[in-house]
């Protein structure tokens, strides 16, 4: 039994037993019953609604960590593919600077052979 079942059940005892007191004592003791119970219906309709807007907000939650975790997954997944194609970007930048550089070697190499050749 949960704390809330414990204390309703020892609320439903406290108020048979002042009921009977009620009856032995030719209601000496009916403004107190009637002051226990109005408050006790009250806040067990209060805590009903307070559970079950609890409830509905443990769903709202549960239903916004499932999207966010989804989300989450995909924008993973995106990562991956982007990392991915920098690294392929990276590696074709590299390929391209050593061409560009053996061509530079070899540009300057045939303009210092052909001013040689010219000077001779």
């Amino acid at each position: 039994m949960s704390q809330q079942q414990i204390a309703r059940e020892a609320i439903k005892h406290a108020l048979k037993a002042l009921r009977k007191r009620h009856l032995l004592e030719e209601g000496a003791h009916a403004p107190a019953y009637v002051a226990l119970s109005r408050p006790i219906i009250s806040q067990g309709s209060e805590w009903k609604e307070k559970a079950e807007i609890l409830e509905v907000e443990v769903q709202q939650c549960y239903k916004a960590q499932s999207r966010l975790s989804e989300q989450l997954v995909v924008e993973v997944a995106e990562s991956r593919a982007s990392k991915t194609l920098l690294e392929e970007k990276e590696a074709a930048i590299t390929d391209l600077q050593k061409d560009l550089t053996q061509i530079r070697l070899c540009f300057t190499h045939n303009v210092w052979t052909t001013g040689k050749m010219l000077l001779m």
